[in-house]
């Protein structure tokens, strides 16, 4: 059913760009939270609604292209840098909704030059590490398979 994804140089190359567009925006979204959480950037002329949207798009075009990646060759699930990637977004994703959500809802203003709590500050630093993990086993998926 899903043979075009693969049997199609082209369907391929675009099913990579969007997914690449999307972790962009999804991914993207919460480093800026989470650079600004760290008190890398300063007073930042936005608040976190404006790029709720934006990291909900990427998420959706994450999971679309995911999902056909995945049915266009199944074998994808046996790839070990496949296997990692998604235990790391499970774990980002679980970190995000029940610490940094809260964080942030608490800590960014845009117009606060308050000094951001450690606890916030350890929040931030471990979401960008543990994004920056599932980025780099993204890499590694074409070498593993």
């Amino acid at each position: 059913m899903f043979d075009w994804v693969f049997g199609t140089p082209s369907a391929f190359l675009w099913l990579e760009v969007f997914h690449v567009l999307g972790f962009s925006l999804w991914v993207g979204s919460i480093f800026i939270l989470d650079l600004k959480l760290l008190g890398l950037i300063k007073r930042a002329p936005f608040y976190r609604y404006h790029l709720v949207p934006w990291a909900y798009l990427g998420l959706g075009l994450v999971l679309l292209t995911g999902f056909l990646f995945v049915a266009g060759d199944p074998y994808y699930l046996e790839n070990p840098a496949l296997q990692i990637k998604l235990g790391l977004v499970v774990a980002a994703g679980v970190f995000v909704m029940v610490f940094h959500q809260r964080l942030v809802d608490t800590q960014l203003d845009a117009a606060s030059d308050a000094p951001v709590p450690a606890i916030a500050k350890v929040a931030a630093a471990t979401s960008l590490i543990l994004w920056l993990g599932v980025l780099i086993m993204a890499r590694m998926i074409p070498y593993q398979y």
